[in-house]
């Protein structure tokens, strides 16, 4: 064994020994925050057992050189921490009213999900690949054909955008879209009229965005065409923020910041790495905005009194989804009966209109309206329901729908989806096609862990479908084509 070997060895045990002693540490601190107080809250100390076996599932990923960050059972971990254990550490003390039973039962059901989606991606990974969905994505990318697909995008965007906010009788820069039916000042509520079947058609400028950082990374055209590429993005950006999601802002920051990584050659690509540690840094002041003036709008907001790093909001109720399952599981079924999966169907019946089916099956946000007992932010006039801003998170959601056996069920299946989809990407990294929808398809799995299934969904579905058309009118084939009359082959012309 030569000196160069001798050398990647040791700096990968010394990679695996920092990263083993950076999730050990973690965990003890959290142990000893937890056991800090005299008065000692159930919630964060039911939080142990996830955040043990978190821990367990990770290093064991790393001694085996199977952990990556671009991995969605990252995602999905990262989702667990996030979402269960920061909200139920930090809020602790409102978790009092609830019984310890109804505490520890919830999070051993949590532990349990966790568990069986590390078995599911386990087996997915060892699952076979489908060559007939690889075939349609795979070929070399024609840049001039992602320009004018781009130019397209975000003409129909734009379009449509302006169009909706037209009908706002406020001031563009205050409501863009008026999308979030809770905010105050306008006649026009863009989910109150029949402008929302065709919603699909304002993400097309995020799709856009997502390409637009591809062709930049590999420094693709003139200066007017960097210039419109950059302002593509930026105007998809601020379409976002102005929307006051936090989800889509960052689910789409992140898509465009990994597009751009998936374009630089392999030596750039670990050197640009730490602009993601900048735009972390940098996207924290947009997300404190967007949780002050979401449900007020920029009409209402007091500037004077803003702070531009406050949290305190988003980490009480944006990063707090323990509760919501606890509330499933006390009111299911002893109040109300099991969904058995109506709220997972509904993803396919949702393209038909409320009038038209006035008990039409929805997504489980809906119901937490009735289970919580207060009325949804998101329901608006005329029967068209949209649900509360409140999700019953991934467990809440399976354990409404199949009781108990739906959790370890449904957490395998989607462990093993996931998996799948892992192996799929990695067996096939130079597939550009492929790894721009596999990128795209990140930020998606963390928040399928909080959020409402069929919300989640038909966003990502919104945006992934043209994204995918786009892949495969944009693509030239690398294989010959075969013309059995002349007996000649004829080779594509390269872009």
């Amino acid at each position: 064994m030569g000196i160069a070997e001798n050398t990647v060895i040791r700096n990968i045990q010394r990679k695996r020994y920092l990263i083993c002693s950076c999730v050990s540490f973690s965990v003890v601190m959290f142990v000893y925050w937890t056991w800090r107080e005299r008065d000692i809250s159930l919630a964060p100390i039911s939080m142990i057992g996830p955040v043990t076996v978190i821990a367990l599932i990770l290093m064991s990923d790393v001694l085996r050189s199977r952990f990556s960050l671009l991995s969605p059972k990252t995602m999905v971990i990262t989702g667990f921490l996030t979402f269960f254990t920061i909200g139920a550490t930090a809020n602790a003390g409102k978790y009092q009213q609830y019984p310890p039973a109804l505490i520890f039962l919830c999070s051993g059901l949590i532990t349990l999900g966790i568990v069986f989606f590390n078995l599911g991606f386990r087996a997915g990974e060892r699952s076979k690949v489908f060559s007939e969905f690889l075939q349609s994505t795979k070929g070399i990318l024609n840049e001039k054909r992602v320009f004018r697909v781009i130019l397209a995008l975000k003409g129909i965007g734009l379009v449509f955008t302006l169009y909706v906010a037209s009908k706002v009788n406020v001031p563009l820069i205050y409501q863009l879209l008026s999308s979030r039916a809770q905010i105050e000042g306008s006649d026009f509520v863009f989910w109150n009229s029949n402008l929302r079947y065709f919603a699909w058609l304002g993400d097309f400028v995020a799709v856009g965005a997502i390409l637009a950082g591809f062709l930049l990374a590999k420094k693709w055209g003139a200066l007017l065409h960097k210039i419109l590429l950059s302002t593509g993005i930026l105007f998809a950006l601020t379409i976002k923020f102005l929307l006051g999601s936090r989800y889509y802002f960052i689910w789409l920051l992140f898509s465009i910041f990994l597009s751009y990584w998936l374009g630089l050659t392999s030596t750039k690509r670990t050197r640009n790495t730490r602009y993601l540690l900048i735009a972390i840094v940098v996207t924290a002041v947009p997300l404190s905005l967007m949780t002050q003036y979401r449900h007020i709008g920029f009409k209402d907001l007091n500037w004077r009194k803003v702070n531009y790093l406050n949290f305190n909001s988003l980490v009480e109720g944006g990063l707090d989804q323990f509760f919501s399952p606890i509330e499933v599981i006390d009111a299911i079924p002893s109040r109300y009966g099991y969904l058995y999966g109506s709220s997972y169907y509904a993803l396919f019946l949702n393209f038909i209109p409320r009038k038209w089916w006035p008990n039409k099956p929805g997504g489980f946000s809906i119901y937490m309206d009735e289970i919580i007992g207060v009325e949804g932010l998101y329901t608006t006039l005329e029967g068209n329901i949209l649900g509360n801003s409140v999700s019953a998170s991934i467990i809440g959601e399976l354990y409404g729908n199949f009781g108990y056996l739906g959790i370890p069920l449904g957490m395998l299946a989607f462990g093993a989806l996931a998996g799948w989809w892992y192996r799929l990407s990695r067996s096939h990294a130079d597939n550009i096609g492929l790894q721009l929808l596999f990128i795209h398809s990140l930020p998606v799995f963390a928040m399928e862990v909080r959020g409402d299934f069929l919300a989640i969904t038909m966003a990502y579905a919104m945006q992934a479908i043209p994204l995918y058309v786009v892949i495969r009118c944009a693509r030239i084939t690398q294989e010959p084509i075969q013309i059995n009359y002349h007996k000649k082959v004829i080779y594509p012309i390269k872009p």
